[in-house]
C-alpha cells in the first residue's frame, strides 16, 4: 500500500481548520457570517429610519390645521400614518436590535457563530424582500390598511409583504434565542450571561409570542382582501384590528434591549461590576412579561380598557422598570462614570422610557378619558425615541467591534440630543392636544377645542427636530461604517468586562482565536471583582 505524502511546497496554514473570510458580494448575499448579517441588518434599518421620519414630518405638517387635510389629503392620510407606525416598528426598531444581536450575541456568549447561521441569512433577506413588497403597496395605493378608496389588491400586497416581514423577523429571533440558550460555553449559566444578550432572550420570548398571533390576522386579512371572506374584518377595519401592535402594553416590547444596552454601558463606565444581577435579571424580565400583549386586543372587546389585567399591567410596568433603574444606578454609585457618548445616550433613553410609562400609566385612569385621543400618539413616540436613542448607544458601544472604528462623538450627541428634544416635544405636545380631546386617528372632520392647532404646531416643529436627529443618527452610522482609519483600540476601546471585548475587531470567521474556555464569572475579563477591568 502507497501512502501519498502532501506536497512539502503545500502552505503550512492550509489546514480544515483554516477559514478564509469572504470578501465583496458573496460576503453579503450568502456566507452566512453572523456579523455580515447583522451589519446589513443594521444599514438597512438605518435607511428605512430616513424614510419613516419623513413621513413623520409630512403627518405633523397635515395635523397643524384641523379643518381640512391640505398635505396627503383624505384619500392617503390613513397610509402615511400607519406607514409611519409600521415602519419605525418593523423596519426600524426591530430590525436594528436584531442586526446587533445577530453580530453581538454570539461574541457575548462565546459562540464561533449564531445558531443556524443559514436561516439567519434567509432571515434578513425575507424581511428586506418584505419590506420593498410593503412599500411598493404603499407606493400604488395599497398597504396593510383598508379604506374604501384603495385598491384591494394593493391592499393584499402589502399585506403579503408585512407577513413576509414579520417572518423574517421570527425567524432571526430563533437564532438569537437559540444562540443564547445552547451555544454558551461550559459552565457558563443563564445568570451569567450579559445583560443584552439576556435583553434579547425575554425579547425575543415575548416576540415570538406576540407576532404569531399578528402574523394569524395578516393571514386571514389576506383570505379576506383575496377571496371576498369575511373571516376577519370589515372593509376600513383592518388597520384598526391589527393596532394592538402599536398599543400597550404590547408597544414596550420594542423597547426591552434598551434595558440591556443600558447595563452593559454604565458599569463599564464607571468601572464596576454590576452588583445584584439577579434582581436585574428578575427587572428585565418582569418588563417583557408586562409588554406582552397579544391578549390584549381592545378591537374585540371594548370593555378591556377598563379591567383591572390591563391597567394592573400598566403600573406593574413601571414597577419593574424601576427595579432595572435602581439595578443600573447602584453600579454606578461607587465611582464617577466615564461621560462618554454610549453612556450618556443610554441613560437618556432610560429616561425617556420611564417617562413612556408614566404616560402609558396615566393613560388608563379612566376619569382622564385619554385612551382613543392623540395621547396615545404621543405615548408610542416616547417609545420609538427611546428606542432609537437607546439603538444610538449600542452604535457607540459596539460599534469598535463591528467595524472597527469609533462613532463621531459631535455626531453621536447631535443625534441623541435632536432625537430625545424633538421626540419628547412631539410627545408631549400630542398628549396635551389628547387632553384637548384630539382623536388618535382623525386627522380632519373634527371640532377641536381651543389650544389644538397651537399644540400641533408645536407637534410639527418636534417632529421636524426628530428627522433631524435620525439623519444624524444614520450619518454617524455611516462614518463607523466607511472609512480606512480603523481605531488602535478597537479590539476593547472601554475596558470591557465581557467575551466580545477578547475577539479581534472586526472579529474573523469563526470570531475567536481558540476556543472560549469555561467562564465562571459573569464578567470573565475583569481582573478585580471589586470593580477593576
Amino acid at each position: 500500500m502507497t501512502v501519498i505524502e502532501a506536497p512539502s511546497s503545500a502552505p503550512p496554514e492550509a489546514t480544515q481548520d483554516s477559514r478564509r473570510e469572504p470578501r465583496g458580494l458573496p460576503a453579503v448575499l450568502g456566507s452566512g457570517d453572523h456579523k455580515t448579517i447583522g451589519r446589513v441588518w443594521i444599514g438597512a434599518s438605518a435607511l428605512f429610519l430616513v424614510l419613516t421620519v419623513v413621513v413623520g414630518v409630512l403627518l405633523g405638517v397635515e395635523r397643524i390645521t384641523v379643518d381640512e387635510l391640505e398635505v396627503l389629503g383624505n384619500d392617503h392620510v390613513l397610509q402615511f400614518f400607519s406607514l409611519y407606525r409600521v415602519g419605525l416598528t418593523f423596519l426600524v426598531v426591530l430590525p436594528f436590535f436584531l442586526g446587533l444581536a445577530t453580530a453581538i450575541v454570539p461574541l457575548q456568549v462565546g459562540a464561533s457563530s449564531i445558531a443556524f447561521p443559514r436561516a439567519a441569512e434567509a432571515a434578513l433577506w425575507t424581511w428586506l424582500g418584505g419590506a420593498v413588497l410593503l412599500l411598493v403597496s404603499y407606493a400604488i395605493d395599497g398597504g396593510p390598511v383598508a379604506a374604501p378608496n384603495l385598491d384591494p389588491e394593493s391592499i393584499a400586497l402589502g399585506v403579503v409583504g408585512l407577513g413576509l416581514v414579520v417572518l423574517g423577523l421570527l425567524t432571526a429571533i430563533v437564532c438569537v434565542v437559540t444562540t443564547v440558550i445552547a451555544l454558551r460555553p461550559v459552565r457558563m449559566s443563564l445568570l451569567q450571561v450579559p445583560p443584552f444578550a439576556w435583553s434579547m432572550l425575554v425579547a425575543g420570548v415575548i416576540w415570538l409570542l406576540s407576532l404569531p398571533v399578528f402574523m394569524a390576522g395578516l393571514v386571514l386579512a389576506y383570505l379576506d382582501l383575496r377571496y371576498g371572506q369575511l373571516l376577519f374584518a370589515q372593509p376600513g377595519e383592518l388597520y384598526q384590528r391589527l393596532a394592538w401592535i402599536f398599543a400597550q402594553p404590547q408597544v414596550y416590547a420594542m423597547a426591552i434591549p434598551v434595558l440591556g444596552v443600558a447595563a452593559e454601558i454604565v458599569p463599564v463606565s464607571a468601572g464596576t461590576v454590576q452588583r445584584r444581577r439577579g434582581a436585574l435579571w428578575i427587572g428585565i424580565s418582569g418588563f417583557g412579561a408586562f409588554a406582552f400583549g397579544a391578549w390584549a386586543q381592545p378591537f374585540y372587546r371594548s370593555q378591556l380598557l377598563t379591567e383591572a389585567a390591563y391597567v394592573g399591567f400598566a403600573f406593574a410596568i413601571g414597577l419593574a422598570l424601576l427595579i432595572v433603574l435602581g439595578g443600573v444606578a447602584d453600579s454606578a454609585r461607587k465611582d464617577r462614570p466615564a461621560l462618554r457618548p454610549a453612556f450618556v445616550l443610554s441613560v437618556l433613553a432610560l429616561f425617556v422610557l420611564l417617562a413612556a410609562v408614566g404616560a402609558g400609566a396615566a393613560a388608563v385612569i379612566e376619569p382622564f378619558h385619554l385612551l382613543g385621543t392623540s395621547w396615545e400618539v404621543g405615548h408610542l413616540n416616547l417609545v420609538l425615541t427611546a428606542s432609537l436613542v437607546g439603538a444610538l448607544a449600542a452604535l457607540c458601544w459596539w460599534s469598535p467591534k463591528l467595524w472597527g472604528r469609533h462613532v463621531p462623538a459631535p455626531l453621536a450627541y447631535g443625534a441623541g440630543l435632536l432625537l430625545v428634544g424633538g421626540g419628547v416635544v412631539l410627545a408631549a405636545a400630542e398628549g396635551v392636544a389628547g387632553v384637548l380631546d384630539q382623536p388618535a386617528f382623525s386627522f380632519a372632520g373634527f371640532e377641536p377645542r381651543d389650544g389644538v392647532e397651537t399644540f400641533n404646531i408645536v407637534a410639527a416643529a418636534g417632529a421636524v427636530l426628530f428627522a433631524l436627529g435620525a439623519v444624524l443618527l444614520v450619518l454617524a452610522l455611516l462614518r463607523a461604517m466607511v472609512g480606512n482609519d480603523t481605531a488602535e483600540d478597537a479590539q476593547d476601546p472601554w475596558g470591557g468586562q465581557t467575551l466580545e471585548w477578547s475577539a479581534p475587531s472586526p472579529p474573523p470567521v469563526g470570531n475567536f482565536a481558540e476556543p472560549v474556555a469555561e467562564v465562571t464569572s459573569a464578567t470573565p475579563l475583569v481582573t478585580n471583582e471589586e470593580g477593576g477591568a
